[in-house]
């Protein structure tokens, strides 16, 4: 399917901030080779900080050896849009995101439905990511949040074949 302008210009924007060469290349290169992971949000912290939980206040000038120290921790790493500085980190633990998605998901399934597919893929994401690492906490919790992401998708493809009338797998978005 092609991408719509809107779609191709904001590709092109993490492109350029991720190519070879920048800072942010460089940061998510030594995270990746330290084998440690990290959930980085790049945005405006005040609005972003409304939906954050926990952490702490950096407000530090952005550098590859910073993100890579702070990704050593369980929670997201906030980057201002303008990759200048870090605003805070070790925001919404790895348990609390797994509870509150599965929590919503109880209570507010249908409102959440036309997110399934996008649920699908973070599974995948952390199916993929933890394939093959050594055993250590981080592993195990996101084992577990992988382990509850498939159990409401299971819920969801069995409503979605109930209302369908069918018993057949939904196709391939989430099978």
């Amino acid at each position: 399917m092609p991408l719509n302008s809107n779609e191709t210009g904001a590709l092109m924007d993490i492109l350029e901030m991720t190519a070879p060469g920048t800072a942010l290349r460089e940061g998510l290169e030594n995270v990746l080779r330290a084998n440690t992971g990290g959930l980085i949000v790049i945005g405006d912290f005040a609005k972003i900080k409304p939906i954050m939980k926990g952490g702490f206040a950096i407000d530090t000038e952005y550098s590859p050896a910073h993100l890579y120290e702070l990704a050593k921790m369980d929670g997201a790493i906030i980057v201002s849009q303008d990759l200048k500085r870090i605003s805070c980190a070790n925001n919404e633990d790895i348990v609390s995101i797994r509870e509150i998605l599965v929590r919503r998901y109880e209570q507010h399934s249908k409102e959440i439905e036309p997110e399934m597919e996008n649920l699908y893929k973070l599974k995948q994401i952390i199916d993929h990511y933890i394939d093959g690492k050594d055993i250590g906490i981080k592993m195990v919790m996101l084992k577990d949040f992988s382990l509850d992401l498939g159990k409401i998708l299971s819920k969801y493809n069995k409503k979605f074949q109930e209302a369908q009338g069918k018993s057949t797998e939904v196709p391939d978005a989430l099978d």
